[in-house]
């Protein structure tokens, strides 16, 4: 019912929910001709049974307890929500400063578009800051040795992954880095890298 009124980017399906499980869930979606993507979960799947689901119309599978890289992976390839089209989303969203925003404010911006739970959207910062060591020593070294491509390249990670999930304050920041080391003009790209290092340090500890 939920599917037919409304419009989602994707649909995460149990395969073993009680009443009626996600294959028979699934036809029902698909004989209304309802096109959107469908995310198969379970907890135990063999590779014959992967195989039917994908037959049957799910999308993409992912098994249980959930891994959040897989989880991220799968929102960024079916979220309408896009590197491409973050700098349009964010026009239309409240522009914050790291100090006037708190982890709530967060959570309550990332839910205006997409509907997950506050525990999912936990998950994917929390994988969002696991991961940011590396990319931030990588922009750290391009730095240090001036290597305007490195600059970029790292700058586009930061500024792709905090677009898709509203962190403003950061995606300014790499978004700028990004579009000035491409140009490979001369600045304190440190001060900036000090800002970065900052915010995820003090995300880091909000969602300890």
């Amino acid at each position: 019912e939920k599917v037919s009124s409304n419009k989602y980017d994707m649909i995460f399906m149990d395969i073993n929910m009680p009443v009626m499980n996600g294959v028979e869930a699934t036809k029902i979606i698909r004989k209304n001709g309802i096109k959107t993507p469908i995310i198969g979960l379970s907890a135990n799947a063999i590779k014959s049974d992967i195989q039917e689901y994908l037959s049957i119309g799910i999308d993409s599978y992912l098994t249980k307890p959930i891994i959040t890289k897989e989880l991220e992976d799968t929102l960024m390839k079916y979220s309408h929500i896009n590197f491409d089209n973050c700098e349009k989303l964010l026009e239309e969203s409240i522009q914050v400063n790291q100090k006037d925003i708190s982890l709530d404010d967060i959570l309550d911006e990332i839910k205006k578009h997409l509907k997950f739970k506050d525990a999912i959207l936990l998950k994917l910062l929390n994988s969002l800051v696991s991961g940011m060591d590396k990319t931030l020593l990588e922009l750290e070294d391009g730095i240090k040795s001036k290597n305007f491509k490195i600059i970029e390249d790292s700058a586009h990670k930061i500024a792709g992954s905090s677009g898709n999930l509203r962190l403003h304050y950061v995606y300014e920041i790499s978004k700028a880095m990004q579009n000035d080391s491409r140009d490979k003009i001369d600045k304190d790209y440190k001060g900036d890298l000090k800002l970065l290092k900052e915010f995820f340090s003090w995300l880091s500890s909000e969602l300890s």
